[in-house]
């Protein structure tokens, strides 16, 4: 909290202004990286296409080309003559819970070389439909696996929501708003504070303010924190701070409108 305003009657304190930039900041933070993960699913989010053309009665030509970005960008293209036939490998991979789960990978070519096309699902309905292919007479096969709608769409928005929700959850619970009135005229203090979805206000009178206590908090290094000691045992938080020199200012002018005693008020 800060003094915001101090006369002779009056001594006003105010917490939220200070921090609120702090907290826009980790907002941009944390919100940004939701748009982040977004992003590179995004980025890999693309378009494989396989393309098999007949030359002759028995020679066929394959192509593949791969694009990213939501297929603006092509990532590479590679091509195999004399294609005979096709051939799915499965592959074991250990997952960190110690199982395996196996992998499917499409080949087509010939004897002497083949060529892997990079999908990513039916690998077997695939392959049976170049070999028809081949055995055919069709001049032309085209095989397209589009990923940008599954991965942008239905893994892109919902984590971007999801996160989107986190944060502003988070950050809503974190802002803490308050303001606190010391005044003599009228003999009373008043709290009106804004924590947790929800404003809390708290009222006595000055002689229910029985000092201003700063305490070390830190462990590593110490953090200084002033505290308002209440009749009832309660303490109420008022700053924190590294600085020893500031808090110190702090907690002696609010002693000094208060017209409290060191003696009244020890430090720990």
């Amino acid at each position: 909290m800060k003094i915001i305003k101090q006369t002779g009657s009056r001594l006003i304190l105010k917490d939220g202004l200070s921090n609120f930039a702090s907290l826009l900041g980790w907002g941009g933070v944390l919100g940004g990286l939701p748009l982040v993960m977004a992003g590179l699913i995004m980025a890999n989010a693309g378009v494989t296409q396989l393309s098999c053309q007949r030359q002759m009665a028995n020679s066929v030509t394959c192509e593949q080309t791969q694009s990213r970005m939501l297929g603006l960008v092509q990532d590479s293209r590679r091509s195999i003559g004399d294609v005979t036939g096709t051939e799915v490998r499965t592959e074991l991979h250990s997952r960190s819970d110690g199982y395996f789960e196996p992998r499917y990978r499409l080949l087509l070519g010939q004897a002497s070389q083949q060529m892997e096309v990079p999908i990513s699902e039916q690998h077997y309905e695939i392959a049976e439909q170049i070999d028809l292919f081949l055995q055919s007479t069709e001049p032309l096969l085209l095989i397209e696996q589009d990923t940008r709608m599954t991965q942008s769409v239905i893994i892109g928005v919902p984590l971007l929501l999801l996160f989107s929700t986190i944060t502003l959850g988070t950050l809503l619970r974190l802002i803490r708003l308050e303001v606190l009135e010391f005044d003599r005229l009228h003999n009373r203090f008043h709290s009106r504070q804004w924590k947790l979805f929800r404003w809390r206000e708290r009222s006595g009178t000055l002689a229910d303010v029985t000092g201003v206590q700063i305490r070390d908090l830190g462990r590593d290094e110490p953090v200084y924190s002033a505290e308002l000691q209440l009749a009832s045992g309660q303490r109420h938080k008022l700053a924190a701070s590294l600085n020893q020199t500031e808090i110190e200012q702090f907690v002696d002018r609010i002693k000094t409108f208060l017209q409290i005693d060191d003696s009244d008020s020890a430090q720990t």
